[in-house]
């Protein structure tokens, strides 16, 4: 009998906690809707194995996220068969980031991908090359890495007088602490708050729901 194809993401979910994957399977079954079939196996601790038998499922997930399950990121990457485990690596989230406060000229991809790039990896730009079209935020998408805090701002120019300031939002951002800034625990988890580090004191502003091209209108 012919195995049916497949096609294979490796995922990292981002938590101090262990989910149940058969709980995760179903919940990301629904997010994802998937047409044909859908396997979550863990290889070890919070790392996975997530198997599709429909290319185009695998293409959806594969180039989307932020994927959240309880409010922690899975992430996912390729799975490269010659790698071995140890060599894993997933150690960024992709966001959309809302920059607010841009002037309308500014409003460009090119000027864009600047931003992101003092953020992360630059992956996209909701903007149109000349600047026509405009908003309260310029919307970048960031490949944000999981070893620097969320930024709740971004400063350009050196000056104090001539500094110019960009308040941040994040599309969906995941579980992170309110305490130090980073995903994936909470000031209940936090070694820097138990190492009596000073707190950055974060707190629910950084959110934002996904962006609709509805809102525009």
């Amino acid at each position: 009998m012919a195995v049916p194809p497949r096609w294979r993401l490796l995922g990292r979910y981002v938590s101090i906690g262990r989910p149940n994957v058969d709980d995760m399977m179903e919940h990301f079954s629904e997010v994802w809707k998937v047409r044909t079939d859908l396997n979550i196996a863990r290889i070890k601790n919070n790392w996975y194995a997530v198997t599709f038998f429909s290319e185009g499922d695998y293409n959806f997930v594969a180039r989307g996220g932020p994927w959240i399950f309880k409010e922690n990121a899975l992430i996912v990457g390729p799975f490269k068969e010659g790698e071995q485990p140890s060599e894993a690596v997933l150690n960024s989230v992709p966001i959309w980031v809302r920059v607010y406060n841009v002037p309308w000229r500014k409003q460009t991809i090119a000027y864009g991908e600047f931003l992101a790039g003092l953020l992360g990896t630059v992956m996209e730009v909701d903007a149109e090359a000349d600047g026509s079209r405009v908003r309260e935020f310029l919307r970048i998408r960031v490949d944000m890495p999981l070893g620097r805090r969320l930024q709740t701002k971004i400063t350009i120019g050196k000056d104090p007088a001539k500094q110019v300031i960009y308040p941040l939002r994040y599309e969906r951002v995941p579980h992170y602490c309110f305490w130090c800034g980073f995903i994936g625990h909470d000031g209940n988890q936090c070694e820097k708050k138990r190492l009596g580090v000073p707190t950055r004191a974060y707190d629910e502003g950084l959110r934002c729901s996904p962006y609709r091209k509805f809102e525009n209108r």
